[in-house]
């Protein structure tokens, strides 16, 4: 509820597999979201092909920061592969 009411208030939109943006599903509920300011999408597959990262891009805007699985782990917020 906390990170909720955190995301509303700051107009922002939270997309795990993100990767996925341009499927109709999450086309029509980002359609519905016109106001948001802040679209953060995250994913392990990102760039498939130019068309979904165009659609990609159109949808939740330029891709800011890309972080690997591994920096993750070595800072302890993501669980290592088995």
């Amino acid at each position: 509820a906390d990170w909720r009411a955190w995301a509303k208030l700051h107009a922002m939109v939270l997309l795990d597999e993100a990767d996925k943006a341009a499927a109709p599903t999450w086309r029509a509920i980002l359609a519905n979201l016109p106001n948001s300011v802040w679209r953060a999408g995250f994913s392990g597959t990102f760039g498939r092909d130019l068309y979904h990262e165009l659609i990609f891009d159109e949808l939740m805007g330029p891709v800011l920061a890309a972080v690997r699985n591994k920096d993750m782990v070595e800072r302890g917020v993501s669980a290592r592969p088995m």
